[in-house]
């Protein structure tokens, strides 16, 4: 049997309802910023009703994942294969055929 779910909370107790819990001074910052509803009972009780605790994890912004990356080609493997590549790509082609040597 489930325990009811509560009214209302305290902001340590809002705070801990996260997994990993919040801290008690952005509970603060959130409140001050509009982010979250709260009252007050008196001049030293701050209250966060359940409501607000729905409301606020509904305005979060959904991750969206990314796609996947293309898999990288491996660089040729060897005992020269860095300069290998270097030449290669070193290497230019002409269009109009060289001049026999003498």
């Amino acid at each position: 049997m489930s325990a009811p779910e509560k009214v209302a909370y305290s902001p340590r107790a809002f705070a801990e309802l996260f997994d990993p819990p919040m801290g008690l001074s952005t509970v603060f910052k959130k409140i001050r910023a509009g982010q979250i509803e709260a009252v007050k009972d008196g001049r030293n009780i701050t209250l966060i009703p359940h409501a607000a605790k729905e409301k606020y994890l509904a305005s979060l912004t959904p991750i969206v994942p990314r796609p996947p990356k293309p898999p990288k080609r491996k660089p040729p493997r060897g005992r020269n294969s860095r300069r290998r590549q270097e030449s290669i790509s070193q290497t230019t082609f002409f269009a109009t055929p060289m001049a026999p040597q003498r």
